[in-house]
């Protein structure tokens, strides 16, 4: 990049170094909280420059460009220190987000666990959710399958209650269905064979 006070992206540049650095030593436990004042500071002192005349010989959009990637890297140096810090439990600034752009980023930080989970219940209890679908479904699939097995009067009937839950458990989490497929697929062999 071009040499000028416009281009004054090295403290930007140190200043989300720095909060990196900080972060890994406050996750690791060797340092204390991180800070973003040194990269909002930087932000601020660039966004403050760069109402100056752009570099003779650059053109308008290798300005707005390089600009743009700038601000970006501190913002993100901000973030980046604001997701540790929940991390860590330590105090987290106010949210900054334009009142048109909110919630922000990070609006469940200052929010205490119990209203955070009386926003998520509603949101579970419709017949929409997964949570709900899949809560309906295995009490119903055992209930099919312990009827049949005393209408059939099957001698070893608790295996259709086992096998029941196993392939209904498939369907909970995209992880077990890997699992379920290759248990499944020499179960139906046996059976046939």
């Amino acid at each position: 990049m071009p040499t000028a006070r416009f281009w004054s992206w090295w403290p930007v540049h140190g200043a989300s170094a720095t909060a990196c650095h900080e972060v890994a030593l406050g996750l690791s436990g060797r340092g204390p909280e991180p800070s973003d004042a040194p990269c909002t500071a930087a932000a601020a002192d660039f966004e403050a420059h760069r109402i100056d005349l752009p570099v003779p010989g650059t053109s308008s959009a290798a300005v707005v460009r390089g600009g743009a990637i700038v601000l970006d890297i501190a913002h993100t140096g901000t973030l980046v220190v604001t997701a540790a810090r929940i991390v860590l439990g330590a105090p987290v600034p106010a949210d900054t987000t334009s009142p048109a752009d909110r919630p922000g980023l990070f609006r469940y930080a200052g929010r205490p666990a119990l209203s955070l989970y009386a926003r998520r219940l509603p949101a579970h209890l419709t017949p929409r959710s997964v949570y709900f679908q899949n809560a309906v479904r295995m009490p119903l699939a055992l209930a099919a399958s312990r009827m049949i097995e005393g209408v059939l009067d099957l001698s070893h009937g608790v295996w259709t209650l086992l096998a029941t839950l196993t392939v209904t458990a498939c369907f909970v989490s995209p992880v077990r269905a890997r699992s379920c497929r290759q248990s499944v697929t020499p179960t139906s062999g046996a059976t046939r064979g």
